[in-house]
């Protein structure tokens, strides 16, 4: 039977060395956890391989949180890491083995009361022991990203340099990602190539004439004569409808509307503008970028009609797409598609906007939950899921997309690398968790359809 390893007295020499680590991310002083850290330097007779080791320095456990309440922050605010298994060396301490796996020794105790009977208290009860060769279970925990990042970090040097600057859920997101993919961002890109290539062997083609053969299929059939064969009055008079119907809909839609599109003005945004060729070039409805919108004819007459036909699309294109943030899945495509070489490049027709057909779906499938509460049979764009928020089934004249979400997510489980979806579901999901104009029920039908399309992945 293995010993155990034991400390006299006399064998111990204490170096003093004392840090109060206190954590910001906390939102009151009630749930600020200060915790001090003492390292000893221990000198010892060479002890066996299979020794155990001590779990922890000399810290002041009425300093620790006992069940994790101070810990933990709630959950909007955290990222989770953890789970699998750790095997003890002689070098462990649950300390140390808490502080790589979730960034600060802390959270030990949550390591220990997730291995009942094999951490092992001292004869003295003044330690705790964990024993070489065991299989540690790792609990998953909900850590603060001031912790979540110096564990992911410490792996992937690079994640700090991409995640300076930014704070809240964008943050959140990226850390997501590497925690649930378990990967670097560069092993992440690599991951994505490695795909794309593997997409094009099978279809016998090489990877620049597949991402090619991507974009030309990724945006429909583009018809603009029905602008384009207008007479100059003609195109004279649809503006001047424009012109009649825009100042209506910023003042006199549904106070919620009015309130959004006021919010996009503070900003410095918030520009409704009519350039019908344009959206029909891009077969949409409307389109937006950075807050302001373009509209087409469609558009106007919807408008005309009932002004509550365009308040899906102001949330939409106005209001969701800027305030997504951080579009991890479209920079990791765009990182895997520049880092070819230029004979294969030179076969992609846009290059640079490459992240459209990679990543495109994670900033529509959370437009789509933004207007989801507006949707209606009178909306003239694709409807985010198969019912309303009141539960009503929806029909659409237009043959138009009937549940744009499943769609979309179809869409990303085709294009992306099977071990960064699940990770990369996780991060919008978490985004989408938290945000506040997103209604719950539009959270249940997109959980809905992830399992639908992608299995338990959430």
């Amino acid at each position: 039977m293995p010993g155990v390893a034991h400390r006299k007295d006399e064998e111990v020499e204490t170096e003093a060395e004392q840090a109060e680590a206190v954590d910001e991310q906390q939102d009151a002083a009630d749930q600020r956890v200060a915790v001090r850290e003492s390292h000893q330097a221990i000198e010892r007779e060479e002890l066996p391989d299979d020794e155990a080791r001590e779990t922890s320095p000399d810290v002041d456990e009425s300093e620790l949180d006992t069940d994790g309440a101070k810990v933990i922050a709630k959950r909007g605010k955290t990222v989770r890491l953890g789970g699998g298994t750790h095997e003890v060396t002689r070098k462990d301490s649950l300390w140390e083995l808490s502080k790589t796996t979730y960034g600060h020794g802390k959270y030990w105790k949550r390591i220990r009361a997730a291995n009942p009977g094999k951490v092992r208290a001292r004869s003295n009860g003044t330690r705790d022991l964990i024993r070489n060769g065991d299989v540690l279970a790792l609990p998953v925990l909900e850590i603060p990203p001031a912790d979540a990042l110096e564990a992911l970090t410490a792996n992937d040097p690079n994640l700090r340099a991409m995640t300076d600057g930014l704070e809240g859920d964008a943050l959140l997101q990226m850390l997501e990602v590497s925690a649930n993919t378990g990967m670097t961002y560069s092993q992440m890109v690599s991951e994505q190539r490695y795909f794309m290539e593997q997409q094009a062997e099978a279809r016998g083609i090489s990877v620049g004439e597949y991402i090619e053969q991507l974009a030309q299929g990724s945006g429909g059939s583009v018809d603009t004569s029905g602008w384009d064969n207008l007479s100059s009055a003609e195109q004279e008079a649809w503006q001047e409808r424009f012109d009649a119907i825009e100042p209506r809909v910023r003042t006199e839609s549904r106070p919620e509307i009015v309130e959004v599109i006021q919010a996009a003005e503070d900003k410095g945004a918030g520009h409704i503008a009519f350039d019908a060729h344009e959206v029909l070039a891009r077969n949409a409805f409307a389109t937006g970028v950075g807050g302001n919108m373009l509209v087409g004819m469609e558009w106007v007459e919807a408008a005309e009609q009932d002004l509550e036909r365009v308040a899906a699309s102001v949330m939409h294109e106005m209001v969701a797409h800027a305030s997504h943030g951080k579009r991890i899945a479209a920079g990791i495509g765009q990182e895997a598609v520049n880092s070819l070489d230029d004979a294969e490049l030179d076969k992609v027709s846009d290059p640079k906007h490459a992240w459209m057909i990679f990543g495109y779906w994670e900033l529509e499938i959370f437009a789509e939950l933004y207007e989801f509460t507006y949707d209606s049979d009178a909306n003239l764009t694709d409807h985010p899921f198969d019912v309303d928020a009141s539960g009503n089934e929806l029909s659409h004249p237009k043959n138009k997309d009937m549940n744009d979400v499943r769609e979309l997510l179809g869409e990303a489980k085709e294009r992306t690398a099977p071990s960064l979806l699940p990770g990369l579901v996780q991060a919008l999901w978490h985004r989408i968790e938290n945000d506040p104009k997103i209604v719950d029920r539009a959270r249940e039908l997109f959980l809905r359809d992830v399992r639908a399309v992608m299995g338990d992945v959430l």
